[in-house]
């Protein structure tokens, strides 16, 4: 995706922003948060101009347990009355690797809905996730991982994402998702909950 070519300013923007270890260096990544975002996507043979907003979440259960939520709307640019949306729920298990780095296995159900200029459909599938977060480096935490989803033909998108901690309760956050379906690129905010 041409958007990627993004990732590494912006990680390098925020590293600069403020000094390393100033905020929380010895902070685990949390699981209690919601995301807001605006994203760009680009479908396979469909066009790169779908842009739209989501909102997603976490809530921790205990101490490895978490349920998440999403939602987020896309509109084409180029063919207006075309839109998708997407529901996405289910839980998740991190399993500690190291004081700073979690084992992230996620479980869920993804929900699409799809319209076009008088057509619609929609599409229910199992999505299987498995990521490493980390906060090695103070404010900086990063993910990177995969996400299957059990389409008729199988898809796996390869997930990579950031979030500069400002403070222990706001971060500014990017997420990179490639797969054959779709690609797509988040800029947003989090808020620690």
């Amino acid at each position: 995706m041409k958007h990627a070519q993004c990732l590494p300013l912006l990680l390098t923007v925020a590293c600069a922003a403020t000094t390393p270890g100033e905020v929380g260096s010895g902070a685990p990544p949390a699981y209690q948060y919601a995301d807001v975002f605006q994203v760009r996507r680009d479908d396979a043979g469909a066009g790169d101009n779908w842009v739209g907003y989501g909102i997603s979440g976490s809530l921790r259960v205990d101490d490895h347990l978490r349920l998440f939520g999403e939602f987020r709307s896309v509109v084409n640019d180029n063919s207006p009355g075309d839109d998708i949306d997407v529901l996405a729920a289910g839980f998740g298990y991190h399993l500690p690797l190291a004081t700073h780095t979690d084992l992230v296995l996620d479980l869920g159900f993804l929900d699409e809905e799809n319209e076009k200029t008088g057509d619609s459909w929609s599409s229910t599938v199992l999505q299987v996730g498995l990521h490493v977060r980390t906060r090695v480096l103070g404010p900086l935490e990063l993910e990177a991982g995969m996400t299957h989803h059990d389409y008729a033909e199988s898809d796996i998108d390869l997930d990579l994402g950031a979030i500069y901690h400002l403070t222990e309760q706001f971060g500014l956050a990017v997420h990179l998702t490639d797969g054959n379906r779709r690609s797509a690129l988040r800029f947003g905010v989090r808020l620690h909950l």
